[in-house]
């Protein structure tokens, strides 16, 4: 085109088998010679990663780009963009000028609502000539059609200030292996509806919190409890054979019947069979599809009722980081109750196995102490306020989106979206306190038979103390001959980060050999 400014843009196309050439006049199709570009592309990728580090000594640099190199994925995507890039709702974009490769962008779905920006890199001698806002624009411009959020990540601070001109909001940071900090940014296109909240109870059999409240709002006086004006609210018992039984399942853990996968190690961790399996094909049949775009699916909100053994407190669980939504209600909640703490995974995938991911948002809440098969009044109580303010604030939501259009919530469809419109520049936001998942530590164990068997239990001093930091060479376990055994940070566990023991000693967790899960405090931004 001449001149880098205006850089062509050649991308794929889901109507060809190929890739479209965008020209000023005319448009052709190229097949064969995309590929070729892996080369090029992956190096442009590298030397965008690689500007992290222009302040740095020679020598440093040189050992981050030799390290780089030894590390850096095969980039499969690069290599076969076609068929990586099929699907209508993802893109890939290569900016060119003069027949040269100035930068490139792509566009991958992360859940039903959300969107990754991914290999955004541009050569550096020609940044800040416009190429990579020309990018950002087409990948913007492709993604709103599609998708109501874009995330991104970048440990490049010039980056991060070039993504925030343009619309996107800094919510969190993380920390690499190596040290480096990366920030994760969300840009809005719209804001939707929610039009049918599901709270479920009795998930497993024996937390009988949750059942009982299941009774209560589905009884004729109870049923008007958990309706709003602009909402339907459905209350459905999970697991009616393990209730009946007062057992957690009949064959297997139904809040382990919902991933969605191809990956053969995650399938191969869960056992889906018998009643559970029918049981969960019925759940999906009457809220999903999972993985079901906003329009289409039967669940905007799911609300999983939990209890424990292990001394949880209040907490509320959201499963993927993909659910900014859920973040917003769990702030709420917090801002009335600070005893509430919030955990889970921070997982992008948006694929977990527990039954509130059916919608494309939702919470659980985990209260305890609790035997199974018991109830406590204060916990009863505080799980019913709980899912009355998560109500009360979806109504608000509803009601804000609705005065935006100028009509009823109640008279607005789930289809309709509201326009947001780009934000300015903000770089704070009101922070919620995240306990993210690290791993689950299993108990120790000695061969006995030919057979693994625990041989320790749980600390006293660690026992009933969840969420209290971790301290290293604190005993952590007592074997069963009384000898205290210390906690030592095992390999992959990140380092000069306290870690927040959750789900300490949980009964149920003895047949999963999980003697808790492990966490790292982080702040999220609310946004």
């Amino acid at each position: 085109v001449g001149n880098p400014s205006c850089a062509e843009l050649r991308y794929r196309s889901s109507a060809c088998e190929g890739v479209l050439l965008v020209a000023k006049s005319k448009a052709c199709q190229i097949s064969s010679n995309f590929f070729s570009f892996f080369p090029l592309l992956k190096a442009l990728i590298v030397s965008s990663y690689l500007a992290l580090y222009d302040e740095e000594p020679a020598a440093v640099q040189a050992e981050e780009e030799a390290d780089l190199q030894r590390t850096v994925p095969e980039m499969a995507d690069l290599k076969d963009i076609v068929q990586s890039y099929a699907a209508s709702d993802c893109g890939f974009w290569v900016g060119e000028c003069e027949g040269e490769v100035q930068g490139c962008v792509a566009v991958k779905r992360s859940s039903p609502e959300d969107c990754s920006l991914v290999r955004m890199a541009v050569r550096k001698d020609t940044r800040g000539k416009g190429v990579g806002t020309q990018l950002l624009a087409k990948a913007v411009d492709f993604a709103r059609q599609y998708y109501l959020r874009m995330n991104c990540a970048t440990g490049n601070i010039r980056a991060a200030k070039f993504y925030q001109t343009h619309g996107f909001l800094e919510h969190t940071h993380i920390h690499t292996p190596k040290g480096m900090q990366v920030s994760v940014m969300i840009r809005y296109f719209q804001e939707r509806f929610f039009k049918r909240v599901v709270i479920l109870g009795g998930t497993h059999g024996n937390e009988r919190l949750g059942v009982e409240l299941v009774r209560k709002w589905t009884s004729a006086e109870g049923k008007q409890l958990v309706q709003r004006p602009s909402f339907e609210s459905v209350v459905v018992l999970a697991n009616p054979e393990a209730v009946a039984l007062n057992r957690r399942y009949v064959d297997c853990d139904l809040n382990r019947c919902f991933l969605q996968t191809d990956n053969a190690e995650l399938q191969s961790k869960f056992v889906v069979q018998g009643y559970e399996k029918q049981r969960a094909a019925e759940l999906l049949a009457q809220l999903g599809p999972k993985a079901a775009r906003w329009q289409d699916c039967q669940a905007d909100f799911m609300v999983d009722l939990h209890s424990t053994t292990a001394n949880m407190g209040l907490s509320l669980i959201t499963q993927t980081q993909c659910d900014p939504f859920a973040r917003r209600v769990a702030h709420d909640l917090l801002e009335r109750n600070s005893a509430i703490k919030v955990t889970g995974s921070s997982d992008s995938k948006g694929d977990t196995y527990c039954v509130d991911t059916i919608a494309p948002s939702g919470l659980a809440i985990e209260v305890g102490p609790l035997a199974h098969g018991t109830l406590k009044t204060e916990l009863f109580q505080a799980t019913e306020t709980m899912v009355y303010q998560i109500l009360d604030y979806i109504e608000r939501h509803n009601q804000a989106l609705a005065a935006k259009l100028g009509k009823e919530a109640a008279a607005c469809a789930r289809t309709e979206l509201v326009p947001v419109e780009r934000a300015p520049l903000v770089t704070t936001f009101p922070q919620l306190p995240f306990y993210e998942y690290v791993f689950r530590l299993p108990y120790p164990a000695a061969e006995h038979h030919g057979t693994k068997r625990i041989c320790a239990m749980v600390h006293p001093a660690v026992d009933g103390h969840d969420w209290e930091p971790l301290t290293l060479g604190a005993p952590l376990f007592v074997s069963f001959s009384g000898e205290p055994l210390p906690w030592v940070q095992p390999d992959g566990a990140p380092t000069g980060t306290p870690l927040y023991p959750i789900f300490v000693n949980e009964q149920a967790y003895y047949e999963k050999d999980q003697a808790m899960t492990l966490c790292c405090l982080i702040s999220v931004g609310v946004v």
